[in-house]
C-alpha cells in the first residue's frame, strides 16, 4: 500500500504539493528544506493540500503513524513545537515533531542527509500521545501487518545509535536538602606538617570560599591527642628555631608572615613566596612518612594547638564563608574514666574572648579507643560526657546556644551500634544531629577497578538503615550527618583515591545520601590528608571531587 510514496525528497514535495499550489510552493519548500538540512517544513496545520489529504492513508498505510485531524491537517504529534509549524520533519532535531514514522521507529525521509553530508540514524519512538485515530487509520494498520520499519541507506561504516530523551521533573523534589549539605574537614595533622600556617594563602581561601555555604569539621585521628596551650608564639616557646639555616629562615618567614597578617583588619589574607612554599613542601613530605608510620601501628604523639594556630584556622574558615566545628579531645581521662574536661575549657574561653563562632563536637570514632590507648569508652559513659560538655557551654554567653554534634562513630557494625544504642538514651536530646563515618575500601589493598564494583557502592545504603533504625527509636525525626566520609582507609592511595576514579563512589554517595533524607555529608578532607584531599600542596583542586 505504500508503493505509491516517492523515496526521493524532490519527488516527495511534488507528490505532497501538487501543481494547484503553484510552483512557488514548492520553491519554498525546497528553500526551507536546504535551509534545515534536509528536515522538511512548510504549510501550517489546516492547510491542507488535496494530495495531502490523498495520501495520508497511504503513508498510514506505510506506517501507521501519520496522523490527522479533521481541523488541523498534519500538525506535530507532540505539543513540543509550536503551533502548526511542520508538515513533515520536526524543526528539531531528535524530537517526534512530525516525522514520517515508520513501523515503531522514526526516520526521516529516505535519502535525506544531515548538514555533514552523512545518512541519518535510526532513532526510537516514544508511543504515540493521541486516542484519536481515524477507521480509515484504523484499517491501514491493521492492513500493515508488524509494521516492520523500512530499510535506510546509511553511508558506509556508520553506525546504528540511540538517542536516549531524559525529561527530568523539578516540580516534585523528592528531598530538599540543608543549603550546607556539602561540607568539608581538616584533619589535625596540618598542625603536625605545618600546613595550618598555610591556611590564609589566597588561593586556598578563594577555593573552599567555593564550597561555601558548609560546615567545616576540624578533626580526625588526632583529634584524641589535641591539647590546647594558650601560645601566641610557638617559635620562641621552643627556644628558636634550631641552628638549622634554612630551617631557621622557614620559621623566621612564618613569623614575619604572622606579624604581617596581625596587621590586617576582617579577613587576613597572605601571599607566601614561591622558596617558602617549596620548603613547607620538604617539610611535609618528611612529616608524611612519620605521620603514615603513626597510622599504621596504631600508636599517635600529642599535637599542641596554640592560640596563634586557632587563629589561622578560625580566620580560614571565616574568610571562606565555612562554619567551624571543632571536635574536642575526648580521651582526657579522670582516673575513673569520666572525661577530663580542663584543656576543653581553657580553649573555650579562649574562644569565647575572640567572639568566634563555632560549633562543637567531642572525640573522634569512640570505638577505636581501646585500640588507640587502652581505654575503652562506651555508649552510656560517652552520653555522659557530652551532657558534661553542653553544661561547660551554657554558662559561656556566646555558647549558651552552640549546635553540639555527635558522636561520629565509625563504621556501624555490632559492637559500633551497641555504642549507639547506648549514647543515644543518655544523650540523644543533646545533640543537635548524631554523626557517623564511613570508609569505602581498604587504602592497602585497593584497585581501580574496585571503584567500579557496585557491591561497594551498596554498602553505604546499609548502614544509613543501621544508623536510621536506631536513631528513630529514641529521637524519631533527629538529623543524622555523614561525618568525614572517605574512599580509602589510612589516608587514601595515591593515583587512585586523588584521581578520577574516585569521583565514581563520590557521586554515589552524594546521590544516595540526599535520596535517603541524610543532612549534611562531610568529605574528608579538604586539605592536605595522605591522597583523600580535594586540593593538593600546589593549591590545585584534583579531579576525584569532580
Amino acid at each position: 500500500m505504500g508503493s505509491d510514496l516517492p523515496t526521493d525528497v524532490p519527488s516527495l514535495l511534488d507528490f505532497l504539493w501538487g501543481p494547484e499550489h503553484g510552483t512557488g510552493t514548492r520553491d519554498r519548500n525546497r528553500r526551507n528544506l536546504r535551509k534545515n538540512g534536509g528536515r522538511l517544513t512548510g504549510a501550517p496545520c489546516g492547510e491542507e493540500p488535496p494530495r495531502v489529504r490523498k495520501s495520508r492513508q497511504s503513508l498510514a498505510g506505510v506506517a501507521g503513524s501519520v496522523h490527522h485531524r479533521p481541523d488541523a491537517g498534519l500538525c506535530p504529534l507532540t505539543g513540543g513545537g509550536e503551533k502548526g509549524k511542520t508538515v513533515l520533519g520536526g524543526e528539531k532535531r531528535g524530537t517526534q515533531e512530525g516525522n514520517i514514522f515508520l513501523g515503531q521507529q522514526w526516520r526521516r525521509v529516505p535519502g535525506s542527509v544531515d548538514r555533514g553530508g552523512h545518512g541519518v540514524d535510526t532513532r526510537p519512538w516514544a508511543a504515540d500521545p493521541w486516542a484519536e485515530v481515524g477507521e480509515q487509520q484504523a484499517a491501514a494498520q491493521k492492513t500493515a501487518g508488524d509494521r516492520r520499519p523500512l530499510p535506510v541507506d546509511r553511508a558506509p561504516g556508520l553506525k546504528e545509535k540511540t538517542l536516549i530523551l531524559l525529561d527530568v521533573s523539578t516540580k516534585n523534589p523528592v528531598r530538599t536538602v540543608n543549603e550546607n549539605f556539602l561540607s568539608l574537614q581538616l584533619d589535625p595533622s596540618i598542625i603536625h606538617d605545618g600546613w595550618l600556617d598555610f591556611l590564609s594563602s589566597k588561593r586556598l581561601v578563594t577555593l573552599a570560599r567555593g564550597l561555601s555555604p558548609a560546615f567545616l569539621r576540624f578533626g580526625g585521628k588526632r583529634t584524641d591527642f589535641l591539647q590546647f596551650q594558650n601560645l601566641r608564639n610557638p617559635a620562641k616557646s621552643r627556644g628558636g628555631p634550631g641552628p638549622d639555616y634554612y630551617l631557621k629562615n622557614y620559621e623566621d618567614d612564618i613569623v614575619r608572615s604572622d606579624v604581617a597578617l596581625d596587621k590586617q583588619k576582617g579577613c587576613k589574607i597572605a601571599q607566601h613566596p614561591d622558596v617558602m612554599l617549596e620548603l613547607q613542601r620538604e617539610k611535609a613530605a618528611q612529616m608524611h612518612l612519620v605521620l603514615l608510620k603513626e597510622q599504621f601501628s596504631n600508636t599517635y604523639s600529642n599535637l599542641v594547638l596554640t592560640a596563634r594556630s586557632l587563629d589561622k584556622l578560625y580566620n580560614f574558615a571565616d574568610c571562606s564563608g565555612l562554619h567551624l566545628i571543632f571536635a574536642l579531645n575526648a580521651l582526657r581521662r579522670n582516673p575513673n574514666n569520666s572525661w577530663n574536661s580542663s584543656s576543653a575549657l581553657s580553649l573555650l574561653k579562649y574562644s569565647a574572648s575572640k567572639k568566634y563562632n563555632i560549633s562543637w563536637e567531642l572525640g573522634n570514632e569512640p570505638n577505636n579507643y581501646r585500640t588507640m590507648r587502652g581505654r575503652a569508652v562506651n555508649g552510656s559513659q560517652l552520653g555522659k560526657d557530652y551532657i558534661q560538655l553542653k553544661s561547660l557551654l551554657q554558662p559561656i554567653r556566646i555558647y549558651s546556644r552552640a549546635s553540639l554534634y555527635g558522636p561520629n562513630i565509625g563504621r556501624p557494625r555490632k559492637n559500633v551500634i551497641t555504642l549507639l544504642d547506648g549514647f543515644m538514651k543518655v544523650a540523644g536530646n543533646t545533640v543537635d544531629a548524631v554523626t557517623w563515618q564511613h570508609c569505602y575500601i581498604d587504602g592497602r589493598v585497593v584497585k581501580v577497578m574496585d571503584f567500579l564494583k557496585t557491591r561497594l557502592l551498596d554498602t553505604l545504603s546499609d548502614q544509613i538503615r543501621k544508623i536510621q533504625k536506631v536513631v528513630n527509636t529514641y529521637t524519631p525525626g533527629k538529623k543524622i550527618w555523614l561525618e568525614g566520609v572517605v574512599t580509602t582507609s589510612v589516608g587514601g592511595t595515591n593515583n587512585l583515591s586523588d584521581s578520577y576514579a574516585a569521583g565514581f563512589l563520590w557521586l554515589n554517595t552524594l546521590g544516595m545520601l540526599a535520596n535517603r533524607g541524610i543532612d549534611v555529608v562531610i568529605r574528608h578532607s579538604f586539605f592536605d590528608h595522605g591522597y583523600n584531599h580535594l586540593v593538593d600542596q600546589n593549591f590545585n583542586p584534583l579531579p576525584n571531587g569532580m
